[in-house]
């Protein structure tokens, strides 16, 4: 059962951000976001932003691979039989 969201509203450079975190990551965020400056903010949101994206990429990647991986099997799987003339009838 997952645990309960808390709502978290962090004060940056006179605006507010809400945010939605278990109880752990609301104890964090409340630590980091205590003397937060908009340059730190900033700074944080870029990062965010990179491990997200990284994130996209390697799930893309491993997706890719699953789906090719599946393909190859499926491929061996096929009986394949050169193309030729058919096999000739006997007369009776």
């Amino acid at each position: 059962m997952p645990g309960k969201s808390h709502k978290n509203v962090v004060a940056v450079g006179g605006q507010n951000f809400t945010v939605y975190s278990s109880g752990t990551l609301t104890a964090s965020l409340a630590q980091l976001t205590e003397k937060l400056t908009i340059y730190q903010a900033v700074k944080w949101g870029q990062i965010l932003k990179a491990v997200y994206e990284q994130g996209r990429k390697e799930g893309a990647m491993s997706v890719f691979t699953a789906i090719n991986d599946k393909v190859i099997e499926v491929q061996n799987e096929i009986p394949h039989r050169n193309p030729g003339q058919p096999k000739k009838k006997k007369r009776k």
